[in-house]
């Protein structure tokens, strides 16, 4: 029996010192793999710091996509009304064009009017009246009218009027 109490003791000492060697082993793991308790607070301020710029750069890029968008649909609105404007102008234009067909035509047809009405007066009586109209209204009335006519008329009229109605249709025939 003593000898069981010997055996026992002896284990007893042998495990109890196993266990005391074991956690001062532990307890040194602990200070090694934990961090220093002031180099957790300031890591853990950085990372708190480093969210908050996170955040911010994040709000800030969102801010900048919902103006983006805002700007899209803007130029997108404009480019329709852009669109629209051509289509106006170009209806416009084309009004304008057959308008104007439709003035020159009936300007022609004035013209052709009135010069047969200076062929059938006497080149005496329709002289001073040409000569008194402008001259490019003149100048129209007589390429419109028979050469035989305008030749008359040009006779009838003073000579320095006569001469540069003729050069100036002269020069309007090289042109034409």
């Amino acid at each position: 029996m003593r000898t069981v109490v010997i055996i026992s003791s002896i284990t007893f000492v042998l495990i109890f010192g196993i266990i005391v060697v074991a956690s001062g082993l532990l307890g040194e793991a602990r200070r090694i793999v934990a961090p220093a308790p002031i180099a957790d607070s300031i890591d853990r301020e950085a990372a708190d710091r480093m969210y908050r710029d996170l955040d911010v750069e994040r709000d800030r890029v969102q801010r900048e996509n919902e103006l983006l968008a805002a700007m899209r649909l803007t130029l997108a609105a404009e480019a329709k009304a852009s669109d629209l404007q051509r289509e106006r102008l170009a209806v416009l234009i084309e009004d304008l064009q057959s308008t104007r067909v439709a003035r020159d035509e009936e300007s022609e047809r004035e013209m052709q009017r009135l010069a047969k009405v200076y062929e059938a007066m006497k080149p005496a009586q329709a002289a001073p009246i040409l000569a008194g109209m402008d001259l490019e209204v003149t100048l129209d009335v007589l390429r419109r009218m028979k050469e035989r006519s305008a030749a008359r008329i040009l006779a009838a009229m003073n000579p320095g009027l006569a001469a540069e109605l003729t050069v100036r249709m002269g020069m309007q025939g090289e042109r034409g």
